[in-house]
């Protein structure tokens, strides 16, 4: 399923038209990256909790020429589902 099936989902489910639903799931996606970026995690309980992890600086080899590199330090985002979606996908 893509961002557009999730949009017509949504007008379908809440009788609302594609472009309303467009502007609803680019808000929520909009304050759950202003959230990581700025609190360092998202949790929806039950779902999943998006956090932001940091990763050190450190070296790796180029596949091309084989030489080492420095890679910087940076943040990345991180995805941990919770157990009770994990048992429903099981189910």
């Amino acid at each position: 399923m893509k961002k557009v099936d999730v949009i017509a989902k949504l007008a379908e489910v809440r009788d609302i038209t594609k472009k309303e639903a467009t502007e609803i799931v680019d808000a929520v996606l909009d304050i759950v990256k202003v959230g990581i970026k700025e609190d360092g995690e998202v949790d929806f309980y039950g779902f999943c909790k998006f956090q932001k992890v940091h990763k050190e600086a450190g070296t790796a080899r180029s596949p091309l020429t084989g030489e080492t590199i420095d890679v910087p330090a940076k943040e990345a985002p991180k995805c941990k589902f919770s157990s009770t979606f994990k048992k429903y996908l099981n189910e």
